[in-house]
């Protein structure tokens, strides 16, 4: 898909240049064909660089949902005995809380 981009912009301006150069040796040619087919073009790159960073982001997420999903230690409650997370300050069951 990339490379497909780059290869799609690079023959916009090439399209753009052609025209100019051999079609209309004028003003109006480069109005009606260059400058649509730079932008067209500079639309193109700019799809690919955007392509290119949300797929370095998609990496980082990845790499960093693998880090985060290890289990949390449980540990009983000392009420009722339910298992809860120990990151919890109180039994999401009875509502007991330790020092209490």
């Amino acid at each position: 898909m990339l490379v497909t981009l780059w290869i799609l912009s690079v023959l916009m301006l090439s399209i753009g240049v052609y025209c100019v150069i051999f079609v209309a040796n004028e003003f109006l040619g480069f109005l009606l064909f260059f400058i649509p087919s730079s932008a067209i073009a500079a639309a193109l790159f700019a799809l690919r660089k955007v392509l290119v960073n949300q797929e370095e982001i998609m990496k980082k997420l990845e790499a960093l949902s693998n880090q985060t999903n290890a289990p949390i230690p449980k540990k009983p409650c000392a009420k009722c005995g339910e298992e809860y997370e120990e990151n919890l300050s109180s039994c999401p069951e009875c509502g007991w809380k330790k020092g209490s």
